[in-house]
């Protein structure tokens, strides 16, 4: 009974997250916006229903349960053990689907502080699946974690064409921009993420920088003000 409440619990809270779709492989609709917003995942819920997905991924064959169990522990903080259990899940997975997967691997590395393994698996993966957007982004942020701004651009443009909605990367390519000092590039990315995500105040506080580099003051105030109301 209590490994069937595991695999109902895994199956919804899978749904519910828009992990499976019609048609797609089981991680295929992972987006970085998911996995970007996992560290701000209810832990209460996390906590109540870990124990339940854990008794349903002792099943070797229950990928589901398995993959939702690795997903909450890395939501509960506990990052040892996710990786443990993603990467565990990778070996058993149909090719079709374990390019998703190493995505997710390579996210959790970076987050562990594991740059180098972050960088070479996501340089493995994109080579033969560059529209993958996490994991280009993954690639810019582990570029980034070494100082290698300029090679940065590359994979924050390519995350950007593959996940247009996720204002995560207009906000690092627009400041990988400005610090390069190239202000009108910079204000051009930021103001469409700004227009993608209106209430992102990191975006609203990055324009107004710009703002003030192009001596744009009115514009600087007007994004200073509004970064204040948005909570920075």
């Amino acid at each position: 009974m209590r490994r069937a409440w595991g695999r109902w619990l895994a199956r919804v809270m899978i749904w519910l997250v828009g992990l499976s779709t019609w048609g797609a492989p089981l991680v295929g609709a992972v987006q970085a916006s998911f996995l970007l917003g996992l560290e701000s995942y209810a832990r209460g819920w996390t906590h109540a229903g870990e124990q339940l997905v854990e008794a349903a991924a002792a099943d070797p064959h229950d990928h589901e349960a398995r993959l939702m169990l690795g997903l909450m522990q890395w939501a509960g903080g506990r990052l040892e053990a996710a990786h443990a259990t993603l990467d565990g899940l990778l070996s058993g997975l149909p090719e079709t689907y374990r390019p998703h997967l190493q995505v997710l691997v390579g996210r959790l590395l970076l987050e562990l502080n594991q740059v180098d393994q972050a960088e070479a698996l996501s340089r493995q993966v994109l080579a033969d699946h560059p529209g993958l957007a996490l994991g280009q982004l993954t690639l810019a942020e582990a570029l980034l974690s070494q100082g290698r701004r300029e090679e940065a651009l590359e994979p924050l443009r390519a995350a950007r064409a593959a996940g247009p909605g996720v204002s995560r990367v207009y906000l690092l390519e627009g400041q990988v921009l400005a610090s390069l000092g190239r202000a009108d590039e910079a204000r051009e990315v930021l103001e469409l993420g700004a227009r993608i995500d209106p209430w992102s105040a990191e975006l609203q506080l990055a324009l107004a920088q710009v703002y003030e580099m192009l001596a744009l003051t009115d514009r600087a105030e007007h994004a200073y003000r509004r970064a204040a109301q948005l909570g920075l």
